[in-house]
């Protein structure tokens, strides 16, 4: 965790891209605006972190811990967030193109404006219809359980 900070309070986010940062806890961690690339972060705990800004294109993030944790504006296309726990996570206006939330929790979720086109979303849990009335749907597998008439559109623009 204090390499991580060092490397962010010397401007050295960029240093991070593709980093393998799998099984830890840094949890409350500022990492806003750093970019993180194709980085590894699978099983890690970042509860209650920032990463407002961020960029996690093709990330693994899977089984990771990331309850409360700010994405806002961030770029996560083609991030895996498999089995991830998100619980209130924030996901305003970030881009989620392509995205995998399969078996991941994202109860109380965010995603008011997010940018979920092409992102999966069928086999995530405690996802509710509410939760996604504001983001943008293109091609969003949605859960089975989620009915409405206007996601049979191909494509929706937020309101």
């Amino acid at each position: 965790k204090f390499f991580l900070q060092v490397l962010m309070a010397t401007g050295f986010k960029k240093q991070l891209r593709g980093a393998n940062i799998c099984n830890q806890t840094l949890g409350f961690i500022d990492l806003s605006e750093a970019n993180l690339t194709g980085a590894n972060l699978k099983d890690s705990n970042f509860a209650g972190s920032n990463l407002k800004g961020v960029v996690l294109k093709g990330a693994n993030l899977q089984n990771t811990f990331l309850s409360g944790v700010n994405f806002q504006n961030s770029f996560l296309e083609g991030a895996n967030f498999q089995n991830s726990k998100l619980n209130g996570a924030i996901f305003n206006y970030a881009d989620l193109m392509k995205t995998n939330f399969k078996g991941a929790n994202l109860k109380d979720v965010h995603f008011k404006g997010a940018d979920l086109s092409g992102a999966d979303l069928e086999g995530a849990l405690n996802l509710t219809k509410e939760q996604i009335d504001q983001a943008l749907l293109c091609n969003t597998k949605l859960p089975k359980y989620i009915v409405d008439i206007r996601l049979k559109q191909d494509c929706v623009i937020p309101k």
